[in-house]
């Protein structure tokens, strides 16, 4: 039988440091609270209700998994009968619950007649936990990525929004590995306008783990946050330009700074080498498809 010849993926030469990246990621840096205080209001309409720290955990999986566009439920529903079995003390620290869910993933393996795979070296807690979650049904680097990115920036806000005593600040005060950026269609829309020919998940995360440190990937993050409120249409094709009605339809966008927020807007899209869009005729840019 004739062997199918190996299809070989175009090799990745993404210049990570060429000067309009770096703008764009000073222009992220200089404006962070904004995407910060969005994204902590949405983590208070979640989680003010919670009477327990088990309960906002489970919540904050829940607000996670369903910001994905169709998460396959069946494909999650073991890990949901999983965690609703996981005791309080199971799911009382970060540590404890990672080891939770490697010891299950490891019992789903051995149910099935599977070999198991063999763990591998990780270089801090936060990896720990992403490749103990990463290891369940539906939950994909992607989902996975966004849920410990969005932990790690819980922990650093309220602390009556904290669930694990152990990714506090206070206890965990820098990152000993480089988080996951979790790369959706928004932001492969972003890197294509910026001259990545072939953005992925997984090559735009090893080109971005190469050259930034782990707090720098966080600040990577709030590409979401400006290239969300810029785009219009979905799929393929994309406008640029500011998107007021999605803005005003978020519950947590902060509305009396509009004028401000559309005008930094502006700067972002500029920044990404588009021509500044006209309210009447927007700039019509490609985005790629998740793999």
């Amino acid at each position: 039988m004739t062997k199918k010849p190996k299809i070989e993926r175009k090799k990745d030469s993404f210049d990570w440091k060429h000067m309009r990246v770096e703008a764009l990621f000073a222009f992220l840096d200089r404006n962070k609270e904004w995407n910060k205080e969005f994204q902590e209001r949405e983590y208070m309409r979640c989680l003010a209700g919670c009477v327990s720290g088990h309960d906002r955990l489970v919540r904050f999986l829940h607000l996670n998994v369903n910001t994905q566009s169709g998460p396959d439920m069946d494909e999650l529903k073991p890990f949901w009968e999983a965690l609703h079995r996981a005791t309080a003390e199971q799911t009382s620290s970060m540590s404890s619950f990672t080891e939770y869910l490697t010891q299950q993933a490891e019992e789903v393996a051995r149910r099935k007649g599977e070999a198991l795979a063999r763990r591998r070296p990780v270089s801090g807690k936060w990896e720990a936990l992403f490749r103990a979650l990463n290891a369940h049904p539906g939950w994909g680097i992607k989902t996975t990525a966004l849920f410990v990115k969005a932990t790690i920036k819980l922990h650093r806000g309220r602390m009556a929004l904290h669930f694990w005593p152990d990714a506090t600040p206070a206890l965990a005060p820098f990152l000993e590995s480089k988080p996951f950026l979790p790369v959706d269609r928004v932001i492969l829309c972003i890197l294509r306008e910026l001259g990545h020919a072939c953005p992925r998940i997984d090559n735009v995360n090893r080109g971005m783990r190469r050259e930034y440190s782990a707090e720098q990937m966080l600040t990577w993050d709030d590409l979401w946050f400006w290239g969300f409120f810029t785009q219009t249409g979905g799929g393929d094709e994309r406008i640029l330009g500011w998107n007021s009605g999605k803005f005003w339809s978020q519950l947590s966008s902060a509305k009396n700074h509009e004028a401000e927020l559309k005008a930094l807007g502006g700067e972002f899209v500029q920044l990404l080498g588009a021509l500044h869009p006209r309210p009447e005729a927007p700039h019509r840019i490609l985005a790629v498809e998740m793999p």
